[in-house]
C-alpha cells in the first residue's frame, strides 16, 4: 500500500462535488422532462434531443467524478490523517525484541517460516483472524516508506494459508526525533483510513506499523482512539491485549 496522497483543500473538493451533484441534476430533470413531453404527445423531435442532452449531462457528471476521484478520496484521506495527529499517537513502554518475542509466546502465538509469530483467532462477531507478527531494524527512518511495502511484499510471498491477515510490523531504529515521529505517524495511519475510505471494505489484509526507539524503548503507533471492526483496528485490539495497554500494565 503506497502513500501517494496530495493534500487538497476543502474548497476545490465543494467545487468538484457541486458541479457532479449539478449535472447530474440537469439530467434527471431532462430525463423527466422529456418523458412529460413523450407522454403528452409532445413534438418527438424535441422530446428525443432533450433526452439525448440528458444523456450528456449524466456523462459530463460521471466524467468529472471519476476525473477527481483521487482529488476526493486524497481530501478524505488527511481529514481523517489530521485527526490522527489531533488525538496523538499510542504508546508502549519498555519494548524490547526480547519482550515481544515473550508476549508472542505467552499469548498462543506460534514461531513459523520467514521469523513471523502466528495466531489465528476466531471471534463469533467478526470472520477469524490471522494476526502475524514481525521484528525488523531499519538503520535510516528517513526511509521507512520504502521499508514498510518492502516487508510487506516479504510477507505476500510467503503465501501464508488462510483469509484476513494482519501483519503487527514492529520497527526499530536507534533513535527518533519528534519530526521523524510525525511523518510515521501520517504514514503509518494512511493504512488505517485507506482500509476505511478507498477499500470501503472491513475485512482487507492490512498491516499495523509500530515504530519502536531503542534508545528508549518506547514504542508507537496510529491510533485515533475509536474502536472498530477493521483490520486495522482489529490489529490494534491485539496490541492491547498484547502488552495490556488499556489497564496501564504496558511496562515490564
Amino acid at each position: 500500500m503506497k502513500n501517494n496522497m496530495k493534500k487538497v483543500t476543502r474548497g476545490k473538493v465543494i467545487i468538484i462535488i457541486s458541479l457532479i451533484i449539478l449535472f447530474g441534476a440537469l439530467g434527471f430533470a431532462a430525463l423527466f422532462y422529456a418523458a412529460h413531453l413523450q407522454d403528452n404527445g409532445g413534438n418527438e423531435k424535441i422530446y428525443s434531443a432533450i433526452g439525448i442532452s440528458s444523456l450528456l449531462f449524466f456523462g459530463v457528471s460521471i466524467a468529472i467524478g471519476l476525473g477527481n476521484l483521487k482529488t476526493i478520496v486524497d481530501y478524505e484521506l488527511f481529514s481523517r490523517l489530521d485527526g490522527l495527529k489531533k488525538c496523538g499517537c499510542a504508546t508502549i513502554e519498555s519494548v524490547t525484541k526480547e519482550r515481544i518475542k515473550d508476549v508472542c509466546q505467552n499469548n498462543g502465538f506460534t514461531e513459523v517460516d520467514g521469523g513471523y509469530f502466528h495466531k489465528r483467532k476466531i471471534s463469533i462477531i467478526v470472520d477469524p483472524m490471522n494476526y502475524y507478527v514481525k521484528i525488523f531494524d531499519t538503520p535510516d527512518i528517513r526511509y521507512i516508506e520504502k521499508d514498510i511495502p518492502r516487508e510487506e511484499s516479504k510477507f505476500k510471498q510467503k503465501k501464508y494459508k488462510g483469509w484476513h491477515k494482519c501483519l503487527l510490523l514492529f520497527i526499530f531504529t536507534d533513535s527518533v526525533t519528534e519530526n521523524q515521529l510525525e511523518k510515521f505517524l501520517y504514514y503509518a495511519g494512511s493504512y488505517y483510513v485507506n482500509e476505511k475510505i478507498v477499500t470501503s471494505r472491513t475485512r482487507s489484509d492490512n498491516t499495523v506499523a509500530i515504530l519502536v526507539d531503542e534508545s528508549t524503548k518506547k514504542a508507537y503507533f496510529a491510533n485515533d482512539g475509536k474502536r472498530g471492526f477493521s483490520t486495522y483496528k482489529l490489529g490494534v485490539k491485539m496490541l492491547n491485549e498484547l502488552f495490556d495497554i488499556r489497564k496501564g500494565n504496558n511496562e515490564k
